[in-house]
């Protein structure tokens, strides 16, 4: 039992570091957007929270099955090819939280993958 409350701790430290740098990217960058249907801070800091959460599951679930199918190309492309499948994740991730009350919006592909 103490493993698995380990275990939902560093998962739930992990989601909130994700939402973290989700946050200092879209305070750096200015083509990433957050958007929440509130205005106060706690409204704003839980939309970085739950982005986090959705990119996480995103990076879990989706991103090891097209690694494995564009490993030929990360091969060929010496693994610059990931760069690639990153800011792909990225895009769902803001396709995804746009059928919520929290978006998550990207200007342009080039800069999301640098």
């Amino acid at each position: 039992m103490a493993g698995a409350r380990r275990t939902a701790r560093v998962a739930g430290a992990a989601r909130g570091a994700l939402g973290l740098a989700l946050a200092i990217a879209c305070w750096i960058l200015t083509g990433l957007d957050i958007s929440t249907a509130g205005n106060g801070t706690v409204s704003i800091i839980l939309g970085y929270l739950f982005i986090g959460l959705i990119f996480g599951l995103v990076n879990a679930f989706v991103k090891p099955i097209v690694s494995l199918l564009s490993l030929p190309i990360t091969i060929l492309t010496l693994g610059l090819f990931t760069v690639v499948i990153n800011a792909g994740m990225l895009y769902l991730t803001s396709w995804i939280s746009s059928y919520t009350t929290v978006h998550f919006t990207i200007d342009s592909f080039f800069w999301t993958a640098v």
